[in-house]
């Protein structure tokens, strides 16, 4: 078995937990494995989080953000996951809009 580190953050807002990864350097894991997004999310064995955030580079916007669920699916945003990632935008000098 190969062990690796992945750099990430904790973040909790309104109650939900999110796993933050910042891809602007590297991109840490293949975001459609849904096998090690549910390893990852897990309370027992993993961090444990409701999901799990990506916070990638745009092409057309200052950053993009891609959330999965602790299932390993990608889902949609509601307003306490939108306001976790942008505590990352002041350490990459990025601006929010």
């Amino acid at each position: 078995m190969i062990e690796r580190l992945i750099p990430f953050e904790k973040y909790e807002g309104a109650g939900n937990d999110f796993v933050i990864l910042d891809f602007f350097e590297n991109i840490w894991i293949d975001l459609y494995d849904v096998v090690l997004i549910e390893k990852i999310c897990n309370r027992h064995f993993g961090v444990g989080s409701d999901g799990l955030i990506a916070v990638c580079p745009s092409m057309e916007y200052d950053f993009e953000m891609k959330y999965l669920n602790s299932d390993g699916r990608f889902s949609s945003f509601v307003e306490t996951e939108v306001d976790v990632p942008l505590h990352i935008c002041p350490k990459r000098q990025v601006k929010p809009i």
